[in-house]
């Protein structure tokens, strides 16, 4: 879940970007209207590299908020 301080004053585009242990990057973008203050969205990681202890697999995520284009 991606939480603003306050409700977004204009349309707000949300751009993830996932890095996973290997170096493959995955992008993600979701938009926000104008007043929303949440997103929450399920993420669909193409094949999952798996975390144990012995092999800890870390992921590196990235949200970045841009000015969403207007019609």
């Amino acid at each position: 879940m991606l939480k603003l301080n306050r409700p977004a004053s204009l349309p707000i585009g949300v751009s993830l970007t996932l890095i996973n242990p290997t170096g493959e990057v995955t992008r993600f973008h979701f938009a926000l209207t104008q007043g929303e203050q949440e997103l929450t969205s399920a993420l669909s990681i193409p094949a999952p590299i798996l975390w144990d202890t012995r092999s800890p697999q870390l992921y590196d995520l990235t949200a970045e908020l841009v000015h969403a284009p207007t019609p």
